[in-house]
């Protein structure tokens, strides 16, 4: 029997397909070799993304190894990467295309009540989890990698809203008696944090402290100044540990006052991380309104209550939850 012969074209043809085969799945590799930067969200992303390059390029899927590589590159380099436009994707009608596009809203206004500042981790996984979920959805031939990817961005979709609830709560209560203080004479205005301080501590560093303003974990300008003090003395002191205890004032009620304090801390160890300190030497507590500065009775407005100690110490035992170790870990 004689072989079969391939003309000129067929073999232009089979060449031209080995090509682009080839240039297939050459992103995951980039992707490795970029260094991550930008902001504790944006480093979570390239992570979140890089995992679902690998995931697809294991499968032999390389267009979406791709698409996702380079998501990965432009959070790497600090570039915004918002939640996949579900036009985007070859979708029939219907009701998972309809629950996709609600989940991408939900995600979207996570983000604008600071999901991405307040819980980096989270939102960076809910954000991967959507546009997994999506491709799936997309491919519609694996019933259960399209569960896994959406029962956990829903999972995590509902967490991030009770967070930003917890928020609204402690915001609305102060505001609430703020007014009640306003009307009685009690508060003409709301005060200025006053500026932060270091003072004398249990080790040669001594204690920083920061303040806050009513109902808020906002990092002023004053404050990350004293932050920005507190990153070069923890990287001259490698072998200390660092602890950032949250306070609250006595306006409103005690259990959200617990959180607001926590969220302080929280936002006061994202900032040292972000600029450099390891997360492993950094712990978060809160003391809620049971520790105040200047004590005063139920309802009153004193800005030096409202802060946080940074507290650093020698000794690896520390009673705070290390960020680094927090589940899905983390303005107002």
């Amino acid at each position: 029997m004689s072989r079969p012969r391939l003309s000129r074209t067929g073999l232009a043809l089979v060449s031209l397909a080995g090509l682009s085969l080839a240039a297939c799945g050459t992103q995951l590799q980039e992707a490795q070799q970029t260094l991550s930067q930008g902001t504790a969200f944006q480093r979570s992303l390239y992570a979140g993304y890089l995992a679902l390059a690998q995931s697809e390029y294991d499968s032999g899927d390389y267009r979406d190894s791709d698409a996702f590589a380079q998501r990965a590159i432009r959070a790497a380099k600090g570039e915004g990467v918002a939640p996949e436009p579900v036009a985007r994707r070859d979708l029939a009608g219907g009701a998972a295309r309809d629950r996709l596009i609600r989940s991408r809203a939900r995600l979207l206004a996570a983000f604008e009540t600071g999901a991405a500042e307040r819980t980096p981790d989270k939102a960076a996984r809910a954000q991967t989890l959507y546009d997994c979920w999506l491709e799936e959805q997309e491919e519609n031939r694996q019933p259960d990698a399209i569960a896994a990817c959406r029962d956990g961005l829903l999972s995590l979709l509902a967490a991030l809203e009770d967070d930003a609830a917890g928020i609204a709560e402690a915001e609305a209560e102060a505001r609430r008696k703020e007014r009640l203080a306003q009307a009685s004479g009690a508060l003409s205005e709301r005060p200025a944090p006053p500026a932060p301080v270091k003072t004398e501590g249990p080790t040669a560093l001594g204690t920083y402290i920061v303040f806050f303003e009513l109902n808020r974990i906002r990092l002023t300008e004053d404050t990350k100044q004293i932050l920005l003090e507190v990153v070069r003395a923890a990287k001259e002191a490698t072998s200390m540990r660092i602890r950032a205890i949250g306070h609250a004032d006595m306006v409103g009620r005690a259990h959200v006052n617990e959180k607001l304090a926590r969220k302080r801390a929280e936002a006061v160890a994202r900032f040292l991380i972000d600029n450099g300190v390891d997360a492993l030497r950094v712990s978060v507590e809160s003391r809620g309104e049971s520790e105040p500065l200047i004590p005063t009775g139920d309802e009153v407005a004193e800005v030096q209550n409202r802060r946080v100690e940074i507290r650093f110490e020698p000794t690896p035992d520390i009673e705070g939850v290390p960020v680094a170790s927090l589940d899905l870990e983390g303005e107002m």
